[in-house]
């Protein structure tokens, strides 16, 4: 189940090669997988140069020439690969954006995952919280200190730490020794810094 770690690296694969590449024909199978409903992403993408591919949480964003952005998000099962145009096509391939190094595919058999456009003024990371490799001990405990629930559920929050997932929840806890059903807001200082250096 693709995690932060996962989606970082998924994106230092793939950013390289499509930094300043020229989109050509894009091939979307699924409409129900793309938000917003209705949305050309083929008008969106074809002719534009992506300027960028960063993570956010466990989004894949793009920036567009144009200034527009969009991003993949691969659930459980999504995976994002660029591959030979001339590669054959896996089931359960949704999208399929040709560039001139290839073609970037995203495959997701069980369709958790899907494609969000946001255009100019939409934003990748409204009701996210701060990235975990980035906060100090100090502001995770106060986050945390803010609710009631178990820390296994307030890891999994989004909106209190961006991108850790069930698998890496369990092991942060596991190496800092903490029992997944310790309430978030009752750990000590101590805890929270063991907790913060295991994340």
């Amino acid at each position: 189940m693709p995690e932060l770690p996962e989606v970082e690296s998924v994106v230092r694969a793939i950013g390289p090669l499509l930094r300043g590449a020229r989109l050509g024909r894009v091939r979307l199978s699924r409409r129900d997988i793309l938000e917003p409903p209705g949305t050309d992403l083929a008008a969106c993408l074809k002719g534009r140069s992506v300027r960028t591919v960063e993570r956010r949480g466990k989004k894949i964003v793009f920036l567009l020439d144009n200034h527009h952005r969009f991003y993949i998000h691969l659930g459980m099962t999504g995976r994002l690969t660029i591959e030979p145009a001339d590669a054959p096509l896996r089931k359960h391939t949704h999208l399929l954006i040709e560039f001139a190094a290839g073609t970037l595919r995203f495959v997701d058999p069980r369709r958790f995952g899907g494609i969000w456009w946001l255009g100019k003024d939409g934003v990748a990371d409204q009701d996210m919280g701060p990235e975990p490799l980035q906060l100090p001990a100090a502001e995770l405990r106060r986050r945390l200190a803010a609710t009631g629930r178990i820390i296994k559920s307030a890891l999994l929050d989004q909106t209190i730490l961006a991108g850790i997932g069930n698998s890496y929840a369990d092991e942060a806890l596991f190496l800092a020794g903490i029992r997944p059903q310790r309430r978030a807001d009752r750990l000590s200082p101590q805890q929270t810094a063991r907790l913060s250096r295991s994340i």
